[in-house]
């Protein structure tokens, strides 16, 4: 039965055409396959438990193994769909982060507004671990985001594709960027219930990946 029923809810998942439309039927299979990965072996035992007897005891836990590792996999997938609809839903902002108002910030603190959004709704419409999952692969994206948009601004590509620096950022604009890391960093360490401290640790990949950008930037490149 329960097999069936992760299988069901993951061809739900793949097949969904419109995720933007389906972000509460992504929570309840995000919080269904956690809830069975976590609480499976207290399941089988209550109800089958005559039938647990009569069972290979090292065979049933590698298949129990096999659900729980399926069941991991489809929830990080639905929270990677919602990463998604959060990150399509910025339309023209992120092209804007390095226009003519950069000093002002405007744009990024509108990025950061809009992600926060959608972060706060689901707060408290997923367990713990996967909401905090899904901090961290927001996260990630935001960085990800920024870089690129840094980079199609700051660097060329030559006609082998390789990247060849277009022009050196300025003292003034390595400042820019730095606070613009900052303003990110603290963006989600507001959504840790111990702030930056915790979010720090949590999210420790992130963290690294803002420093060696800005160790990058501060070097003669």
């Amino acid at each position: 039965g329960i097999v069936h029923y992760h299988d069901v809810l993951r061809d739900g998942v793949v097949q969904l055409d419109e995720p933007e439309s389906e972000l509460l039927f992504l929570c309840a299979i995000i919080n269904d396959c956690d809830n069975i990965g976590d609480n499976i072996d207290t399941q089988i035992e209550e109800q089958h438990r005559e039938m647990l007897e009569e069972l290979d005891e090292e065979l049933l836990e590698d298949r129990l193994d096999e659900v729980r590792i399926e069941c991991h996999s489809l929830s990080q997938y639905a929270i990677g769909m919602i990463r998604r609809v959060i990150f399509q839903d910025l339309g023209d902002v992120e092209s804007q982060l390095f226009n003519e108002d950069w000093e002002s910030s405007e744009s990024l603190e509108i990025l950061l507004e809009t992600i926060d959004d959608y972060l706060g709704d689901f707060v408290d419409r997923l367990v713990n671990l996967s909401y905090l999952t899904l901090v961290g692969y927001s996260f990630n994206e935001c960085i990800v985001l920024y870089t690129t948009n840094l980079l199609d601004i700051f660097v060329k590509k030559d006609k082998q594709g390789a990247r060849m620096k277009r022009k050196s950022l300025s003292k003034e604009e390595v400042g820019l960027v730095r606070r613009d890391l900052d303003s990110i960093r603290s963006s989600f360490a507001a959504h840790i219930e111990d702030g930056e401290k915790a979010a720090k640790r949590l999210f420790k990949q992130q963290w690294q990946m803002t420093d060696a950008l800005v160790a990058v930037l501060t070097k003669n490149w």
